[in-house]
């Protein structure tokens, strides 16, 4: 029967030895630290580029409403001489209020976009941070753990806690990797209420440049 055993301790050290050969755990972490600092650039980069759009669409936000602003004195100052003149003058004065419209859905859409990205990059952030402590610190264990090992070697040549050392390892990153893909998970669920968030704000634009052509009509007639 003890035969046996150390037959068997012998045949599972040799394993442990051989998976320990084909799975470097440092350099795995390594890698997954290096996919998640790239996402989060890639996802930075992106931010900045919607600033930049951002910028530009309240550019030309401002242009349009001067131009508005413009068509509107222009109609009511030939209304009484050159009535066709000033029909065109509306009509303009129309599409530049239509374009304010647009754009001004565009850019709210541009801004929630920016913010819900931001909020991703910062837990993107603070997940990396929390993943580089933690390899830090299984590193240091792992090391700890390598010179225990070489010390016992002369009084234990198999040490069947380090199969328990492994599976620790192993549950520790797969249990940070489940909270990282959680937390990003959740943010996304909140596109649900972004969505009812969008058609009410669009719903108010509406009510308000409905608002604004009664009032222009009503000075309009004056």
């Amino acid at each position: 029967m003890n035969t046996i055993r150390r037959l068997s301790a012998t045949i599972s050290a040799q394993i442990n030895g051989i998976i320990d050969q084909l799975e470097n755990h440092e350099a795995v972490a390594n890698i997954a630290l290096n996919d998640v600092r790239e996402s989060m650039m890639n996802a930075k980069f992106q931010v900045r580029r919607i600033q930049d759009e951002q910028r530009v669409f309240e550019h030309k936000l401002q242009a349009l409403r001067k131009e508005e602003s413009i068509w509107k004195e222009r109609a009511l100052r030939c209304e009484k001489d050159d009535r066709e003149r000033a029909l065109e003058c509306v009509r303009r004065l129309t599409k530049a209020r239509e374009e304010i419209s647009a754009l001004s859905q565009q850019l709210s859409d541009h801004r929630e976009l920016e913010r819900q990205m931001s909020v991703d990059v910062k837990k993107i952030e603070t997940k990396f941070e929390e993943l580089k402590r933690k390899k830090s610190l299984l590193t240091a264990r792992e090391s700890r753990a390598s010179a225990m090992q070489t010390l016992n070697a002369q009084k234990n040549s198999i040490d069947p806690g380090g199969v328990f050392d492994r599976w620790e390892q192993q549950i520790l990153r797969s249990e940070v990797e489940g909270d990282l893909s959680e937390s990003l998970s959740a943010e996304r669920a909140d596109a649900f209420t972004t969505e009812f968030s969008n058609e009410e704000e669009r719903r108010a634009l509406e009510e308000t440049l409905e608002s604004l052509l009664r009032d222009s009509g009503k000075h309009d007639s004056q």
